[in-house]
């Protein structure tokens, strides 16, 4: 006879204790006759439906194996359930979670992502941020509900980054040379630090927030990268796609002193362009240096005159202007000419025939159009696979004002 203590009678013990639970569970007590039911070597009996497929079973006895199975068998089963009711059904359980999601003050609030909340002070904040950074420094408030979704997607990427750390650099040094930058925009460091302030950030504040968006920013192009891949086949297959669209017109260099006509005396307009050309028929004189001192155009007297290349097309800004054709002007001479803006004292380059680039010649830049399209419409795809796939799960709440 085996002893209360021993591990022998304690495993028959609960061996014998899962049985009646089984024979419980089954509706079966052991009745004469039920051909599914089987007892074990202490007595207890339960039933299998199926036995009576089989023929009589006989006595039984569950091994270790079997009782491991049963209750493996009872853990998927929970665990099937769990998944299916968070995930695909919002069951019970999925209530229980979020019911403390429902009742709570949203007035303040306006998104949460994957049950972190945005609030409408936040909002304020990224609207003055993003049009400080675009060079107004009055907020304007007209794009809101754009910068709220814009928002949104930061903060999903910041959480997807917080569990993609130990795989991303640091980008400290990145981030400071950029708050720099920005620091250089303002008129004093004095003056930064009070725009910052009336923001509610220091200096150090936003290092952090540019280094978590350059992060983010690092999370993102390593989630496209694998879409965003050119192959010397494809750029060869766009280049003949855009070949007839590369060829550039005739084109020639050319620059001016320019005197406006535009609510001034169109006749001393015409003169100080004549002086201009009298002086350039002296020996020793420069036009660039002409250009700098007299010109009126203050875009181009910087550049010695220089407008750059001129192309035979819509683009040309002077049209009037004789540059091509049988009545071109000729190259390296003054010319005095008026346009619709003024008077202009005129030197232009030798026009340049029609070219259209080999695909050696415009091999990189092609690249860099297609990784580029690529990118943007893989970010978006990746986006809107992510806000759809939140939506779905209720991870992402929008809080109507």
């Amino acid at each position: 006879m085996l002893s209360q203590h021993s591990p022998k009678y304690k495993h028959k013990a609960r061996q014998n204790k899962l049985c009646s639970i089984a024979a419980a569970l089954l509706h079966c007590r052991g009745k004469e006759g039920c051909e599914g039911c089987f007892r074990t070597s202490a007595g207890s009996s339960f039933c299998l439906p199926f036995g009576g497929l089989e023929g009589r079973i006989g006595r039984v006895r569950l091994t270790s194996y079997q009782i491991f199975s049963l209750k493996l068998t009872l853990f998927g089963v929970v665990l099937l359930y769990l998944g299916v009711d968070l995930w695909a059904w919002h069951g019970p359980v999925w209530r229980f979670i979020h019911a403390a999601q429902e009742g709570k003050d949203t007035s303040q609030l306006e998104a949460s992502v994957y049950g972190e909340d945005l609030t409408i002070g936040q909002l304020d904040r990224y609207v003055a941020e993003q049009d400080w950074l675009r060079g107004r420094l009055t907020p304007q408030a007209e794009q809101r509900n754009s910068r709220l979704m814009e928002l949104i997607r930061h903060e999903f990427i910041r959480i997807t980054t917080r569990y993609n750390d130990r795989n991303l650099p640091l980008l400290r040094g990145e981030a400071e040379e950029e708050v720099k930058r920005l620091a250089s925009r303002a008129p004093s460091d004095e003056a930064f630090d009070g725009w910052l302030a009336s923001q509610g950030y220091s200096r150090a504040q936003l290092t952090d927030r540019v280094q978590s968006r350059l992060r983010s920013q690092a999370q993102l192009e390593r989630a496209i990268a694998p879409h965003c891949v050119v192959s010397d086949e494809a750029v060869a297959a766009h280049y003949e796609l855009v070949k007839d669209r590369l060829t550039l017109p005739q084109r020639r260099e050319l620059s001016h002193i320019f005197f406006s006509t535009v609510d001034t005396d169109a006749d001393a307009a015409r003169a100080k362009a004549e002086a201009v050309m009298a002086a350039l028929q002296q020996p020793g004189q420069d036009f660039a240096e002409l250009a700098r001192t007299r010109s009126e155009d203050e875009r181009s007297r910087t550049a010695g005159g220089a407008l750059g290349t001129i192309r035979d097309d819509g683009t040309n800004p002077l049209p009037e202007l004789p540059l091509f054709g049988v009545e071109a002007m000729p190259e390296g001479q003054p010319v005095l000419a008026k346009s619709r803006w003024g008077w202009h004292v005129l030197l232009a380059g030798p026009v340049l025939p029609p070219h259209t680039p080999s695909l050696d010649e415009c091999r990189e830049s092609l690249r860099t159009a297609i990784m580029s399209a690529q990118q943007e419409l893989a970010t978006q795809a990746y986006f809107d696979s992510s806000y759809k796939e939140a939506k779905h799960k209720n991870r992402i709440r929008i809080y109507a004002k």
